[in-house]
């Protein structure tokens, strides 16, 4: 379920239920809206990315195998995805749902989970190797030297700073 909270009143609600017209979600994972409030969400286990308007009606979706983390790029006005079995990171194009491979893993077992763009740099956690990553090229990338316990998604701050919640240790990491 995703709900609705007014942070005015602190009042919530389903905004958007499990079932409904037209879809089943089974294991939602990542969200993400763009500029005209439109929610798109991932569901792991569905093998899918779904489109919601304002409303809660859905409006699109496309298949993908086990999509995790979601994130609006407004610069490229394109939607990202982790893709956590294969694992790669991939480009959505909401209105023909063409999909373009930005990150390839070539090293394993590695799973990239969280999504993160700074100041046009793609970061991203992987929970197999736990660390935080910088895209560099479509095959390679760079850690972070900092190790992570059990990483997560990453965040986004209105300043633009990337805020990783590391979950094991209750702290907080910001790069700038």
């Amino acid at each position: 379920q995703v709900w609705r909270i007014d942070l005015a009143s602190g009042s919530t609600a389903v905004w958007l239920a499990k079932t409904g017209t037209g879809y089943g979600l089974q294991e939602l994972r990542g969200l993400a809206c763009d500029a005209s409030g439109n929610l798109f969400a991932a569901d792991r286990t569905g093998n899918a990315i779904l489109r919601f308007n304002a409303a809660g009606e859905l409006t699109g979706s496309v298949t993908h195998a086990a999509p995790e983390a979601l994130l609006w790029d407004a610069g490229t006005e394109s939607l990202l995805a982790s893709v956590s079995q294969t694992p790669e990171i991939v480009s959505i194009n909401p209105a023909s749902w063409a999909i373009t491979k930005l990150q390839q893993n070539l090293v394993g077992s590695q799973r990239f989970r969280g999504l993160a763009k700074v100041n046009s740099r793609l970061f991203f956690t992987s929970d197999a190797l736990n660390r935080l990553n910088q895209q560099e090229s479509l095959a390679t990338y760079t850690a972070a030297d900092i190790r992570l316990s059990a990483p997560g998604h990453l965040l986004l701050l209105p300043d633009g700073a990337a805020v990783y919640p590391d979950a094991a240790l209750g702290t907080l990491l910001i790069f700038r």
